[in-house]
């Protein structure tokens, strides 16, 4: 970009520490510059008045005393807030630029540098009504965020007076709200009403455009409210009339007619009669969101009276795998304390081999072997994992796929592990990371990607727990539990630091489909019939993911490989040894936790590339005539839900790389 305008050139070095990179963006009074700070070797972004701000009012004394006072004020309504949600300031000063005119003096802010979109990109340009998934959805993921950012303000009696989604950066999907420009603080100095006259008409409360005296908290409800009033009926056109309360014509469910109310209260003309703080806002959301997330898993899982019979044999399954929990959670406990000085020796190697057999043999192209039968059925991971030989095979895509994929796809041999991951397992990994980890309201964090949630994952079931700066698996009958609420980031960094890696969409689809019918018998007929399903005591858990409505419909099994019949539920949570096995030796596979995988494959729509990360599981539906698999569900890496765990995988080259038998490879 040219430099032709600006105020300060590309190259220019502030103060020793910060050189300009570039032009980002031009405000009334002010220049945001993208910089790099010298000695902590990080990107930054500086906001300096401009100098040709400066030139329009040369002859006006008091237009440029208050112009400075509002800059400053900026520079003090940032610095007394610290909130993930609220962009940091890192410094504030004034230089001299060394090609300017002498005497020229420029006052900068420094602030943290957000090379992301904004909350505009989040808010469709048709809004999202009448899909209220997707309302829900953008509530949790951006809504409430920005509400934590306001409410932080606010307790420091700062008001913002220009909330709008191009003020509220997304720090990958992180909101932060910014440009402090027409701030108003209880302790800061005030500014006459010709300059703090100023904001965005479309989200303007009417007290702020008469009388600036009259703002207070509910000032930015109105802007919230007029946010949420566009991202669910879509963008405010221009023709709009400004300073007036929306709401949602003629809502057709219970959901937005409670939306519509809450809209309505906080973009009340009237302040006296507003919603009164962000917390009164967040909480009608929530009652909202809760009332139509009850209604939905009422309406999907129906709740009846259970007969005396059905509920006495559910206590007998519930007893007796309770003995069993108990006694396996013991064994594994044990069993991976005995492994743990080899889980943390290194993180770049797999394997030591358990000589059972070899796999079938096999002639492969590709990334594969020469002699699949020269493998080992099952290798041991560093974290004391079983990974099992999965033979090279073949899946049959359906029609709709993209077109520049292959309607066949070979799958090389591969290892996936046995079981999914456990708590003991990802706890040990927890705390071997523990240096490198935060943990603030529950979030474990790595930098800014968030790698587990703690918590609850149903009532009375807290697995894992951080006490005295370490974390904790809580009972020994957790132990061997799958691990849930971790997101795809925590699942890969797992992975990686052992040495493998997810499976990919079509490895496990391909594991599911042709690990065949199970080898326990679960499925069987008994001499007395069919058997029945056994009852699941696990409730529906707080945020449900109604995989089904993302049936698996682009990959098709070979037309001589069975579907395997869907397997029993078991009550959650159940040790991994528990599960049932399938031909390979794997389990469970599609039984109660959801998994994460690499779903890379799909080519990107329009301009937005999908999410690399999906779910598979909990979707399959063996009914259907095709016998069909399905895309998995993508999801965010930084997400992470109640029913979603992860296993691991290895490639067959890879491991033939790791223990020096290269030339096996083709």
């Amino acid at each position: 970009m040219s430099d032709t305008g600006q105020t300060l050139k590309t190259g220019t070095v502030i103060d020793d520490k910060w050189v300009i990179l570039e032009f980002i963006a031009k405000g009334g009074m002010g220049e945001v510059y993208r910089a790099h700070q010298l000695n902590l070797k990080r990107d930054v972004a500086i906001k300096v008045i401009s100098r040709e701000w400066l030139a329009s009012i040369e002859d006006d004394e008091e237009e440029l005393e208050l112009g400075l006072m509002r800059f400053r004020n900026e520079v003090k309504a940032m610095a007394q807030v610290r909130h993930p949600n609220v962009l940091g300031i890192y410094d504030y000063g004034s230089f001299v630029p060394q090609e300017g005119e002498t005497g020229t003096v420029l006052e900068y802010i420094v602030m943290e540098y957000i090379p992301g979109s904004t909350l505009r990109e989040t808010m469709p340009e048709e809004g999202f009504y009448p899909n209220e998934e997707a309302t829900v959805n953008w509530l949790k993921r951006y809504f409430f965020p920005v509400l934590d950012g306001v409410e932080e303000l606010h307790k420091f009696g700062t008001i913002h007076r220009d909330i709008k989604p191009e003020n509220i950066l997304l720090d990958r999907d992180i909101p932060k709200i910014a440009d402090f420009g027409l701030a108003r603080s209880c302790m800061l100095e005030s500014v006459t009403q010709s300059i703090d006259m100023k904001g965005t008409p479309a989200y303007m409360a009417p007290e702020q455009f008469l009388d600036f005296k009259r703002t207070d908290e509910r000032t930015d409800i109105y802007a919230l409210g007029k946010i949420l009033y566009e991202a669910i009926t879509g963008k405010i056109k221009p023709t709009s009339i400004p300073f007036k309360s929306v709401g949602i014509d003629s809502p057709d469910t219970e959901f937005f007619k409670e939306l519509d109310k809450i809209i309505r209260e906080a973009t009340v003309e009237d302040k006296s009669k507003r919603t009164r703080s962000v917390a009164e806002l967040r909480k009608a959301l929530i009652n909202a969101i809760e009332n139509w997330e009850a209604k939905r898993n009422q309406i999907a899982y129906p709740i009846g009276k259970k007969n005396e019979k059905s509920l006495a044999k559910e206590i007998f399954i519930v007893s007796t795998l309770a003995g069993a929990v108990l006694l396996i959670g013991l064994y594994w406990f044990g069993h991976s304390i005995f492994n743990h000085q080899n889980i943390h020796s290194s993180k770049s190697t797999v394997t030591k081999v358990a000589n059972e057999g070899a796999g079938e043999t096999t002639e492969t192209t590709g990334k594969s072997v020469k002699n699949v039968a020269q493998l080992p059925k099952i290798i041991e991971g560093k974290d004391g994992a079983k990974l099992r030989l999965v033979p090279e095979g073949t899946l049959r895509l359906a029609k709709d796929r993209a077109e520049n994929v292959k309607e066949m796809i070979t799958i090389p041999a591969f290892y996936m592990d046995e079981t999914q991951v456990t708590n003991h397992q990802f706890v040990d990994f927890l705390n071997t990371m523990l240096p490198e980890l935060t943990v603030e309201k529950g979030v474990v964090k790595k930098g800014k990607d968030v790698w587990y949630l703690l918590g609850e994952v149903k009532e009375g079931y807290e697995p894992v727990i951080f006490r005295e700066r370490r974390f904790l698996v809580s009972s020994p009958s957790h132990a061997s539990c799958p691990v849930v609420r971790v997101s795809a980031l925590g699942a890969e960094a797992y992975a990686s630091y052992y040495g493998r890696r997810l499976p990919t969409a079509e490895e496990w689809a391909y594991a599911y489909i042709s690990g065949k019918k199970l080898t326990d018998g679960n499925n069987k007929k008994s001499k007395a019939g069919s058997r029945k399903s056994s009852p699941s005591v696990s409730r529906q858990p707080r945020y449900h993911m109604d995989m089904h409505m993302e049936m698996m419909r682009n990959i098709v099994p070979e037309k001589n490989v069975e579907v395997p019949p869907k397997p029993e539920k078991l009550p959650f949570p159940t040790p991994v040894l528990l599960y049932p096995a399938n031909t390979y030796g794997i389990r469970g596979l599609n039984i109660n936790i959801s998994e994460w995988v690499q779903a890379a494959y799909e080519k990107p729509s329009g301009n937005k590339r999908s999410p690399q990360f999906g779910i598979m599981g909990n979707a399959i539906n063996p009914s259907r005539g095709d016998s069909r698999l399905g895309k998995p569900l993508r999801r965010e890496p930084w997400e992470a839900f109640e029913e979603v765990g992860f296993r691991c995988a290895l490639s067959a080259e890879e491991y033939l790389r790791q223990t020096g038998n290269e030339k096996m490879a083709k």
